[in-house]
């Protein structure tokens, strides 16, 4: 067992890279003619930028100063791996029985699916976002209204065109509301083409606009600012971008997963682990760069939408109990699989992610609730902390007669 799990450590590189080409929708934006980097060490990158003069008029038989000569330079810029994330996935001996290297790798293919994955996107869309600005020209602010989104995607092609950022190299991601608004407007829909995007061996179904590729990314991915730590969430100031097209050579993407081992609770480990299974631990190193003159390379639009309200929410299904009480039907963690212990009615204005809800009450699924007579917001809670809240339904709440 224990050559099958330094097997598992061995080949997780290779399970990380199948899974990120198949479920990362930034991984795209790693061509085979993205700028190579040294690692000075094992967090810190350079990357080299050159500069010249252009031409100049030339004398016939001129010697000396009489025809110019121009000059170049070289410089370096150094970039540092800002993400240190780590992982334990922890496998119960009673959970797994004989099987627990199947057991193991396939959790470690669905954490890395269902977890790292939407994690690194979210961190690379919001770095991505951060080098744009208004006053810099490559950033606009504010709300596309039905049948505007072919003139704003064309505002942006006029930006990359005068940067003379190369047309083929260019991908638009977008997010869900934006894709409405494609599939919605009366613009051109003659410009709108079906095509398979081949990502290795995995084929995308997708449209393109002026042969640009249209992904649509999930708005909790898809913000501006994010906080990580247990997991990720946007900041309280963070907004759902809209649109982002991206240059494919423009960000260095910089993924390394630095250590990874299985302990066993019966080698000599046994007793770090404190129960009786197995556990896998990741460290990855990652960030993502853009040089300063690559910058004209990213075109982003932002939303007035505050992205806490499309991150870690919860959805509830409620319904009228008996004698004004409400009937907690169902929630539903967005997006899916946020591990929480409690359901709880919070009867302030407004809460945050990790929050204490020690002066919550605590509601159950599928029983009644008394609601409050002003602000009802339903509250996933772990370990005494919220991880996802709803919106606040108000006095508006469903209530029995």
């Amino acid at each position: 067992m224990a050559n099958s799990f330094a097997y598992i450590e061995k080949t997780l590189p290779r399970v990380v890279d199948k899974v990120f080409a198949q479920e990362s929708l930034t991984d795209r934006l790693i061509g085979k003619n993205q700028v190579k980097v040294d690692f000075l060490d094992a967090r810190t990158v350079k990357v080299f930028k050159l500069a010249s003069t252009g031409l100049t008029a030339y004398k016939r038989g001129g010697h000396g100063e009489e025809n110019k000569r121009g000059s170049a330079s070289s410089s370096t810029e150094t970039f540092t791996l800002s993400q240190e994330r780590y992982s334990e996935i922890p496998i119960d001996k009673l959970d797994s029985l004989d099987d627990g290297e199947t057991v193991l790798g396939n959790q470690a293919s669905e954490f890395i699916r269902t977890k790292v994955v939407p994690e690194f996107d979210a961190y690379r869309f919001s770095k991505l976002a951060s080098y744009t600005s208004t006053t810099f020209g490559n950033r606009v602010e504010g709300t596309i209204s039905a049948n505007q989104i072919i003139g704003e995607f064309n505002k942006a092609f006029e930006w990359f065109a005068e940067q003379k950022v190369p047309e083929g190299n260019q991908i638009i991601f977008v997010s869900p509301a934006t894709m409405t608004l494609i599939r919605n407007t009366t613009e051109i829909y003659k410009k709108l083409d079906q095509v398979d995007y081949k990502n290795g061996n995995i084929t995308f179904t997708i449209k393109t606009y002026e042969g640009r590729p249209i992904v649509q990314v999930p708005s909790d991915e898809f913000f501006t600012d994010i906080q990580v730590g247990d997991g990720y969430q946007p900041t309280t100031t963070s907004k759902v971008i809209n649109f982002l097209i991206v240059d494919k050579t423009a960000p260095i993407i910089v993924k390394k997963l630095d250590f990874a081992k299985v302990y066993d609770s019966t080698d000599e480990n046994g007793a770090y682990l404190g129960f009786v299974g197995y556990l896998l631990t990741n460290l990855y190193y990652h960030d993502l760069f853009v040089p300063d003159n690559k910058r004209v390379g990213i075109y982003a639009h932002v939303s007035s939408v505050v992205a806490t309200t499309k991150s870690r929410s919860l959805l509830a299904d409620l319904a009228a109990g008996s004698s004004g009480k409400t009937l907690l039907k169902a929630v539903l963690t967005q997006p899916a699989g946020i591990m929480y212990d409690k359901i709880m009615l919070c009867t302030a204005a407004s809460t945050t992610i990790g929050a204490s809800t020690s002066s919550m009450t605590q509601i159950t699924e599928g029983a009644e609730f008394t609601p409050n007579a002003s602000h009802n917001i339903i509250v996933a809670s772990l370990e005494d902390k919220v991880v996802a809240f709803s919106k606040d339904f108000g006095a508006s709440i469903p209530k029995g007669a």
